[in-house]
């Protein structure tokens, strides 16, 4: 078996996802079957490659159907059974039970052609995996990992000492605020020196990857240790104390946690509790904070109402004092304080809700004033708990040596009001009723003091109100950012569809009931947009339009209410990208209206001297998408300038992204799209015969993406740009070279469609570069190879137009491999073949051409299939069906000069064959059509030296010379050609 043949066999091997998907498969079907089938049963060995991903699969699967037949199933229970896989469990029960109210994300995706062009829009977040090899440390193995942090066990080679390092999660492409939280979190540590917070030794930074290491705790976690065992009063209170002490010491040190939980208390060899992870740790009275108003850190569980409720000016001490409660609750009762299956439910219990004592929820006896410590805690109002975490540590104290605590149960009388506090109207009402009673006449006074209590009744419902509405923005927020994670995870299309689909739900809910909030309204336009794109990408071409034509509304009222705001101009020029994208496949000239919209915003943004990086990116994605529909237009010149126009100011972003303070995952995607702008520019260098140019343009596109190697979007894209390479070495004939190219394209885009089995565009691209495949083989002579590769892009093309029959690209790209089969079978001299074939190419490409008549691409290869299907019916002697199809072609092309001069060259070439023939009058026809292609050709502009040269009739032309038509037509032109040395003529 040759080399070639090798990697064509492996096409066909199964991947670990594709046995991911029998086993879903035969547990699927065993639901439908009315069993009630074990996971456990179908799970494959521990050491398993796909281990994860299956259970992962399967819980979804037995969620959806458990729900479906009300068989609830509780995620502690399955932990239980699992413990290894609290991750996948969590990530589960997330993607099945989706709920809150909320909103949308801003990303897109990047289409092709038969030579693959790559769309340019709204760019995405970058995620790596970080470094595990650093200088100065042997990196000796994995510890944990969370959402922003990963940590490795280490050895710091100098001092001869082992530690904990860690580093960011996604590693040198991380954010600007994700660098500085991180920073935080070192310097904050690396202030505080005490026995139970673990220490800092070392901060730095090497090649863009940020790094602190720390003492290294040999131990579990609390959280880890309560999940096993229940903690005595004694001993629970000894270890809040233990932590109250270390607290307070934080706090005398200026630095508030933020973040106290089970988690993040690591427990050494000798059972004592060492506080880490202060990344969301705030420093008291310093300038710098990276939480805004209204935005919520933390985790729900062990927040406190002020966090909860996003007010992060109201954060002090007192918070870090709540979560100690929180801590303590838990290690009583074995639960937390309070349970919401919902992040929205938790936070709104934490804010508006007194937790049941812990008195009253243990199933053993507590101390009464163990019980009244933890509630004084768990206050909802800050002042009302303990003034420091030393007071809190002295209070166990005082219980721990049986002596009187400080902390008094609340009171009958604050009960009542904190109940009239939590019920504004109801108290109201009472309260007007009593008062209507006891001054009855006394109308002055009565009506004062309505009038107050109404207005106290307002403000407090509108401040719930806003509460509420932030509660409800955040959990709408966490929806989206859960679906641009999605966006890279192989088999997620479906549940980020359906998170997309709440989260626009929600923020029309949210429209409706706040009209007058802008800010809500710009949101609700971002989501309807990022929608609209996701849609696009997975070809649900009504749902996408909608949604972006929404965000295009939406976004037209709020520029009209405020003009000078550069974001809402700058979002409806990227809406109408999306738009111009979505049209392309469909209606080329509709698409061109929508990309002229978003560059008329982006001129009139541009003429203010104080545009910004944004408004360039911007007009850069414009100029980008309007090079590419100009170059489908046929208009190169005008493409060409665009492009070069793109890739100056993209340069320019590149160049001025080196500044250390620029966002690291900007700098990234100003090289992505600097990379996708190059490529496309090469395609065009190609079709203009500057193959030397076009190819080194599309290998610094290459080279620009190598470093993003690992993400979904940008493995298609290197995958696409190999592929142009390989096409433009093929223009070279360069065919190893090409050969190799090729090959690593197919292998990357195979992975893939496993991988995301519902991207219609990925499984378009592998039919392409399986067609190139073929061309290669069909150029070196490799006929049977060649058809084999044709034949299997056509397969899965002709599968995608039945899918989406309204898509003109994947409809084009059927017929060009069915052109292709075609050309295979002329070579072979199997013309009958070949004219069925291309019979079918036609129809489909005539489709094409119907659908978007400016489309150079799709003109181009009607005009090739009409070529070949011509001389395919000269070549096995249909002269009469022949003489048909070219009325056929030029009625198509009823303008173009080129096309009668090819149309008159094809009859005459017939006409010489048609003197054996006895029909006589298919032989006169095609002499009279063929000077009359002649006639019109030159009417529509075609030179006479098509027909003449140096006093001569060129061939095959000549053999019309002495028809008495063609000499009128030689007078009219004043043509004088001596006649031919052979006879032509009748």
């Amino acid at each position: 078996m040759s080399t070639d043949q090798k990697k064509n066999s492996s096409l066909g091997k199964h991947r670990p996802l594709q046995r991911v998907d029998v086993i879903c498969d035969r547990y699927e079907q065993q639901w439908l079957a009315g069993e009630r089938p074990d996971l456990g049963e179908f799970l494959q060995q521990p050491d398993s490659p796909v281990q994860a991903d299956l259970f992962t699969e399967l819980l979804r699967l037995d969620i959806h159907y458990r729900n479906q037949n009300n068989l609830p199933i509780h995620p502690q229970d399955v932990v239980k059974r699992f413990p290894n896989f609290q991750t996948e469990i969590q990530n589960a029960f997330l993607l099945e039970n989706v709920s809150g109210d909320t909103s949308e994300i801003r990303r897109d995706q990047w289409l092709t052609q038969t030579q693959s062009a790559v769309e340019h829009t709204v760019p995405p977040r970058l995620t790596r995996l970080p470094l595990v090899e650093f200088d100065g440390y042997e990196i000796l193995g994995e510890i944990a990992r969370g959402g922003m942090g990963i940590v490795y066990r280490a050895r710091q080679i100098e001092a001869n000492r082992i530690v904990a390092l860690k580093m960011i999660l996604s590693g040198n492409v991380a954010g600007v605020d994700e660098i500085q939280r991180f920073k935080n979190e070192a310097k904050a540590a690396a202030r505080l020196d005490h026995p139970n917070i673990v220490p800092v030794f070392d901060i730095g930074e090497q090649d863009g990857q940020h790094f602190f290491s720390m003492g290294f705790v040999n131990g579990p976690s609390l959280k880890q240790l309560i999940s096993n065992e229940r903690m005595d009063d004694q001993r629970s209170a000894e270890f809040v104390r233990t932590l109250a002490r270390a607290v307070q010491y934080a706090h005398s040190k200026g630095i508030i946690h933020r973040d106290l939980k089970p988690a993040n208390i690591l427990l050494d060899e000798h059972g004592n509790p060492r506080i880490t992870d202060f990344g969301l740790s705030k420093v008291l009275h310093s300038q710098t904070e990276l939480t805004g108003t209204g935005q919520v850190l933390g985790t729900p569980a062990y927040m406190s109402p002020e966090q909860a409720s996003g007010r992060s000016n109201e954060i002090t001490e007192a918070t870090d004092i709540y979560s100690l409660g929180g801590i303590l609750y838990e290690l009583l009762t074995g639960c937390v304080p309070f349970y919401s299956e919902t992040v929205v439910g938790l936070l709104m219990k934490v804010q508006n809700e007194t937790p049941r004592s812990p008195a009253s929820v243990s199933q053993v006896r507590l101390s009464a004033d163990l019980d009244t410590i933890c509630m004084k805690c768990l206050e909802k109002n800050p002042s009302d708990r303990y003034s420091t975490a030393q007071d809190l540590a002295d209070d166990l104290d005082r219980y721990l040596q049986g002596e009187p605590i400080l902390a008094r149960p609340i009171s009958r009388g604050r009960r009542i009001a904190r109940w009239c506090g939590k019920r504004p109207l109801i108290t109201g009402l009472a309260a007007c009723l009593v008062i209507s009673v006891l001054v009855f006449g006394s109308s002055t006074l009565h009506f004062a003091k309505t009038s107050q209590l109404r207005s106290s009744m307002v403000e407090s419902e509108k401040r719930q109100k806003d509460q509420n509405l932030q509660i409800a923005l955040l959990a709408v927020e966490q929806m989206v950012e859960q679906a641009k994670l999605l966006a890279d995870v192989p088999r997620k299309e479906k549940a980020r569809v359906e998170l997309l689909n709440k989260a626009t739900d929600f923020y029309n809910r949210f429209r409706q009931q706040r009209p007058e909030d802008r800010s809500l309204q710009f949101q609700a336009a971002l989501v309807h947009q990022s929608t609209g794109s996701v849609f696009r990408i997975l070809d649900q071409f009504d749902r996408s339009q909608e949604a972006i034509e929404t965000s295009v509304t939406q976004l037209d009222a709020l520029i009209a209410a405020e003009p000078a705001n550069r974001q809402y101009s700058i979002a409806l020029s990227e809406s109408y990208i999306s738009m111009a994208l979505l049209l392309k496949p469909r209606n080329l000239d509709l698409a061109f209206g929508a990309i002229e919209k978003a560059m008329a915003i982006q001129s009139e943004l541009m003429r203010d001297q104080d545009s910004d990086d944004d408004s360039r990116h911007a007009l850069a994605r414009v100029l980008y998408n309007r090079g590419m529909m100009l170059s489908e237009q046929g208009q190169h010149e005008l493409a060409e300038s665009d492009y070069q126009a793109a890739i100056q100011l993209l340069r320019e972003l590149v160049r001025y992204s080196d500044d250390p303070a620029t966002d690291d995952s900007l700098a990234g995607n100003y090289r992505l799209d600097l990379g996708r702008t190059l490529n496309n520019y090469g395609n065009l260098l190609k079709q203009e015969g500057r193959t030397e140019e076009a190819k080194n343009q599309i290998r610094q596109a290459i080279d620009l993406h190598s470093d993003y190697a690992d993400l979904r979007e940008h493995r298609q894209d290197v995958a696409i740009f190999r592929n142009n390479l390989a096409n433009t070495l093929i223009a070279q004939k360069q065919f190893d070279d090409a050969l190799a190219e090729n090959w690593l394209s197919i292998e990357s885009l195979d992975e893939l469609v496993s991988q995301f089995p519902r991207y219609a565009s990925l499984k378009s691209e592998l039919a392409n570069v399986l067609n190139t495949r073929g061309s290669i083989m069909g150029s070196q002579n490799e006929l049977e190879e060649a058809a084999e590769y044709f034949g299997r892009a056509e397969s899965s093309l002709q599968k995608l137009t039945q899918d989406f029959p309204e898509n003109f690209g994947y409809s084009n790209r059927m017929a060009a491999a069915r052109y292709n089969v075609a050309v295979v079978a002329y070579m072979q001299n199997e013309f009958k073949k070949c004219s069925e074939i291309l019979r079918n190419a036609i129809k489909v490409h005539q489709h094409c051409f119907d659908g978007n008549p400016h489309n150079e691409e799709f003109r181009g290869n009607l005009k090739k299939d009409y070529s070949l299907f011509i001389k395919t019916l000269q070549k096995s002697g249909d002269l009469f069906e022949m003489d048909q199809a070219i009325d056929e072609c030029v009625a198509t092309f009823p303008q173009e000069h080129e096309v009668r001069l090819n149309a008159a060259r094809s009859r005459a070439q017939a006409y010489t064959d048609a003197k054996q023939s006895e029909n006589k009058d298919i032989r006169e026809s095609l002499g009279q059509n063929a000077v009359e292609d002649l006639r019109v050709a030159v009417q529509l502009g075609a030179s006479t030296d098509a027909i003449e040269e140096n006093g001569k009739i060129i061939e095959p032309l000549n053999v019309l010379f002495g028809r008495t038509d063609f000499q009128e037509l030689l007078d009219e032109l004043k043509l004088n050609p001596s006649a031919p040395t052979s006879d032509g003529g009748e």
